[in-house]
């Protein structure tokens, strides 16, 4: 969009004035970079909105979506970001004043998005199926956030993206904290993201294996940062289920440690 043109200008309010009806869905607070969580928000949103991302003073609706891409003939999928400024009065509704498109869907919850340093990073995935072979290809997409002060319109620029293929296996879980990101496969490796260089994320290793988790949360032992992983595992024979917990030690991030793993047989937790 071009500064000063009053037809996109107008175009782009017309499209988020679109998205605001009644309805609140899940909410996510920014823990990780010390700011203060807040517990609701005013204001109405889309019902299309099935996410929404929020720190102390930036608000952001996620949606699925497809686009029609003419190069291929084929609807691909697409994410649809809002971004609201909440910092000023609490009473009022939260501002709409950017948005972005990224390749994929949505498909890992709440944890997909995280606001650091004025970027707002979203893990999405790509899916294709056929009748010998799935693949998938999970992108980690790193927005430039404008100033709220910024005319409602104003587009998140793509800072950088990383691409990760997998064939016949998925992203079940994913943590960001602070400049680096945590993600889990199904049953593949799994893979740690640098994000301190926001124009050229990279991947620096990980664990050989998945540990089956789908949840993540951020905890201090004795001064050293941990992860703790929920999941669950099957047993290939007989597929009974069973609750596993992960505890590791991510001080170094590209030398990741399982340091504990406890298994409860015939346990089921949906945390995720």
């Amino acid at each position: 969009m071009q500064s000063g043109d009053s037809t996109q200008d107008a175009t782009n309010g017309n499209l988020l004035g679109t998205f605001m009806q009644v309805i609140r869905f899940d909410m996510a607070s920014d823990f990780i970079d010390g700011k203060v969580v807040i517990s609701d928000v005013g204001g109405t949103l889309s019902s299309a909105w099935p996410y929404v991302y929020a720190t102390q003073d930036f608000l952001a609706t996620i949606s699925d979506g497809s686009y029609y891409n003419s190069t291929t003939s084929v609807w691909d999928a697409a994410s649809f970001i809002i971004g609201f400024d909440i910092s000023g009065d609490t009473t009022a509704a939260p501002k709409p004043f950017c948005f972005a498109e990224v390749s994929g869907s949505t498909s890992f919850g709440q944890y997909s998005f995280d606001l650091f340093d004025g970027h707002l990073r979203v893990l999405t995935s790509e899916y294709f199926w056929s009748e010998t072979t799935s693949n998938t290809t999970s992108i980690i997409s790193v927005l430039k956030v404008p100033p709220p002060m910024s005319d409602a319109g104003t587009e998140m620029l793509l800072t950088g993206e990383i691409s990760l293929e997998l064939t016949n296996d998925s992203v079940v879980g994913a943590r960001f904290m602070e400049d680096w990101a945590f993600v889990e496969t199904g049953v593949g490796p799994s893979h740690v993201y640098d994000l301190s260089n926001p124009s050229a994320p990279r991947d620096v290793g990980g664990l050989d294996s998945s540990s089956g988790s789908y949840y993540f949360d951020p905890i201090n032992i004795d001064g050293v940062p941990h992860l703790l992983g929920l999941g669950m595992v099957y047993n290939e024979t007989t597929w009974v289920s069973s609750l596993k917990i992960t505890l590791f030690d991510v001080s170094d991030h590209t030398k990741l440690q399982v340091k504990a793993t406890y298994v409860d047989q015939g346990a089921y937790s949906n945390s995720g």
